[in-house]
C-alpha cells in the first residue's frame, strides 16, 4: 500500500487539507460561514493543482531519471505545507526591522536548505516518513472531529484559560441576544491629533474656546486633560480595542508587531480578548482603514464596502496570513482604498444597523497630508512639503478640516440613533521639530502623549466617570451601553521605541 502512487497522492492531497482542518478549530468553527469554508477550500484545491502541475512539468523535463515522481511530489507538498508557517519561523529567528528584507531572505534560505533535506530524506526513508505523515494527518483529522462533536453537543465555546486581573474579561460582560435598539459604538481615530491647547500654542487654531463652544452646541464634550498610554499607533489602538495594556514594563520583549494593531485582529487563527469581547457582547465589528492598513474581511471583521471581490479576496488572503504566499497575495488580491475612512467620516451611510462597533482610522492630521485649505482631498500635497514651516501649515489644514468634519459627522449619526456612543480621538499626540516646539513652549516627547479626545454619549451615561486615557475608553463604552460592569485601570504612560533601536520590543513607564 505504501508503495502505491495513488496512496502517496492521497497523502499529498491531505497535506493541503490539514491547514483547513486546523483553521476550523473550536473558536473559528461557530463563527465561520459556509461561504468562507468554500472559498478557503477552493483556494487550497487550486493551490494543490498548481503544485501538482508544476511538479509534473519539472519532473518530466529535469528529474525523470533521478527521482520517482511520488517522492518528488510528496516532498513538494510537504515544503508547501511548511511554508504556511514562514512568518512564524521568521519571527522566532529575528527581531522585526522596518524596511529590511534580510530576515525574509535568510528565512527563505533556511527553507531552501530544508527542502533539499526533505528530498534527500524522502528518497532514503520514504516508507518511514510516509508513516509519520499518516500519523500526523490522522491526529489532525481526529482533533477536528473532536472539536466538531464538542460544538455539536453544545459545549462551551470559551475555554477556561485563566484571565489576568487587568483584562477587561476579568469582569462581567453581558451577552445580548437581541441586537435591536442597542447602541452603536463609534471610535473615530484621528492619527496624531494633538490637543486643542497644543494646537492653539502652535497657532494651528485661533480660538480654542470658540471650538469647544461649537462642540457644546452639537452636544459634543471635549476633554482637555486626556492622554494616550503609548506613543505609537500599533500599541495605542491595541489598548483601545482590548481595554487593557497589551504590554507593560515587566512584559517579555516582543520581536514583532503581530500581537498588536492591526495584525492581532487580522489574524483570525489566533484568539484574543477583543474577539472574546465581540462574542460576549454579540457585537459586529466594522473597520474603515486607510492607505497604510486597509480593511480586510475575516470572521470578526466586516468592511463597509459592498465590493464582493474585495470581501472574497480578503477571506482567502487572511487564510494565508502567516505564510510566504502572503507577499504575492497582497499584491494580487488586495486593493487598498486609501481614503475609505475619511470618505465615511465626511459622508456616513444614512442607516446603520444596531449593536456594532465601528473603528474609523483616519491617517490624518499627521503626514501623509492630503487635505488642502478647502478641505478637499488632494493627492499630491506631500510633494509641496519642503520645510518645517510648511509641515505645520499642512498639519493645520488637516486639523481644522477634521474639527469641522467631526461636528458634521456627529450630527448625521445622531439622526439615526441618538443613543449611539461616538468617540472622536487621537491615537497619540504629535510633535514637530525641536525648534518649532520650543518656540511654542511645548515638549517634543510630552506632546506625543497629549492627544485629542471628544465624545457624544446618551444622557443616561452622563453620571458615569469619564476615562482619562485610551485604556479605559472601551470600558466606559461597554458600561454606558449596558454591556459590562467593570472597573477602570490605572492610567499609565509607556515610552516605546522604533524598529532598529536597541530597546525595540520593550516599553518603559513614563515618569
Amino acid at each position: 500500500m505504501f508503495k502505491s502512487f495513488k496512496f502517496s497522492l492521497l497523502i499529498s492531497f491531505s497535506l493541503f487539507l490539514v491547514p483547513i482542518l486546523a483553521f476550523l478549530n473550536k473558536i473559528n468553527l461557530p463563527q465561520i460561514s459556509l461561504l468562507e469554508v468554500y472559498l478557503i477550500s477552493a483556494s487550497q484545491f487550486i493551490f494543490f493543482l498548481t503544485v501538482l502541475l508544476l511538479s509534473l512539468l519539472t519532473h518530466y523535463f529535469f528529474l525523470k531519471k533521478k527521482i520517482e515522481f511520488k517522492i518528488f511530489f510528496l516532498s513538494n507538498s510537504t515544503i508547501c505545507f511548511l511554508l504556511l508557517f514562514f512568518q512564524n519561523i521568521k519571527s522566532l529567528l529575528f527581531f522585526e526591522k522596518q524596511n529590511f528584507i534580510f530576515d525574509e531572505i535568510f528565512t527563505l534560505i533556511i527553507f531552501v536548505i530544508l527542502y533539499f533535506s526533505i528530498l534527500y530524506s524522502f528518497k532514503k526513508n520514504f516508507t518511514l516518513i510516509l508513516r509519520f505523515l499518516i500519523f500526523f494527518i490522522f491526529l489532525q483529522f481526529s482533533y477536528f472531529l473532536y472539536n466538531l462533536v464538542n460544538i455539536k453537543f453544545g459545549n462551551e465555546l470559551e475555554n477556561n484559560q485563566e484571565v489576568r486581573e487587568g483584562d477587561l474579561l476579568h469582569y462581567d460582560i453581558v451577552f445580548k441576544k437581541d441586537k435591536k435598539n442597542s447602541s452603536n459604538i463609534f471610535f473615530i481615530i484621528l492619527d496624531g491629533m494633538m490637543t486643542l491647547k497644543s494646537a492653539e500654542k502652535l497657532n494651528i487654531i485661533k480660538d480654542k474656546k470658540k471650538i469647544i463652544d461649537t462642540f457644546k452646541k452639537n452636544k459634543i464634550t471635549y476633554q482637555e486633560d486626556f492622554f494616550s498610554n503609548y506613543d505609537q499607533t500599533y500599541l495605542s489602538l491595541a489598548t483601545l480595542l482590548l481595554g487593557s495594556y497589551p504590554i507593560k514594563e515587566n512584559s517579555n520583549k516582543y520581536r514583532t508587531r503581530k500581537n498588536f494593531f492591526p495584525l492581532f485582529i487580522l489574524n483570525q487563527k489566533k484568539d484574543n480578548n477583543f474577539f472574546k469581547i465581540l462574542r460576549k457582547t454579540n457585537k459586529d465589528f466594522y473597520w474603515l482603514g486607510n492607505s497604510m492598513v486597509s480593511c480586510q474581511n475575516n470572521i470578526y471583521i466586516n468592511c463597509i464596502s459592498n465590493n464582493k471581490k474585495l470581501k472574497f479576496s480578503s477571506i482567502v488572503n487572511l487564510f494565508y496570513f502567516d505564510s510566504i504566499y502572503i507577499y504575492l497575495l497582497n499584491k494580487v488580491l488586495i486593493n487598498i482604498d486609501s481614503y475609505e475612512s475619511i470618505n465615511f467620516f465626511i459622508n456616513p451611510k444614512p442607516k446603520l444597523s444596531d449593536n456594532n462597533i465601528y473603528l474609523v482610522h483616519i491617517l490624518n492630521p499627521h503626514p501623509p497630508y492630503y487635505l488642502n485649505k478647502n478641505c478637499e482631498i488632494q493627492k499630491n500635497l506631500m510633494e509641496k512639503v519642503t520645510n518645517d514651516k510648511i509641515k505645520v501649515e499642512y498639519y493645520g489644514y488637516a486639523y481644522n478640516c477634521l474639527l469641522d468634519m467631526a461636528n458634521s459627522f456627529i450630527k448625521q449619526i445622531s439622526k439615526n440613533n441618538n443613543n449611539d456612543l461616538i468617540f472622536i480621538m487621537g491615537d497619540h499626540g504629535w510633535s514637530f521639530d525641536e525648534e518649532t516646539m520650543k518656540k511654542s513652549n511645548l515638549n517634543v516627547k510630552e506632546n506625543r502623549f497629549k492627544t485629542f479626545f471628544s465624545y457624544k454619549i446618551p444622557k443616561k451615561c452622563e453620571e458615569i466617570k469619564k476615562p482619562s486615557s485610551i485604556v479605559n475608553v472601551m470600558r466606559f463604552a461597554l458600561i454606558c451601553s449596558g454591556d459590562a460592569q467593570t472597573n477602570y485601570l490605572k492610567d499609565s504612560q509607556y515610552i516605546s521605541f522604533p524598529e532598529g533601536h536597541r530597546d525595540y520590543g520593550k516599553v518603559f513607564l513614563k515618569n
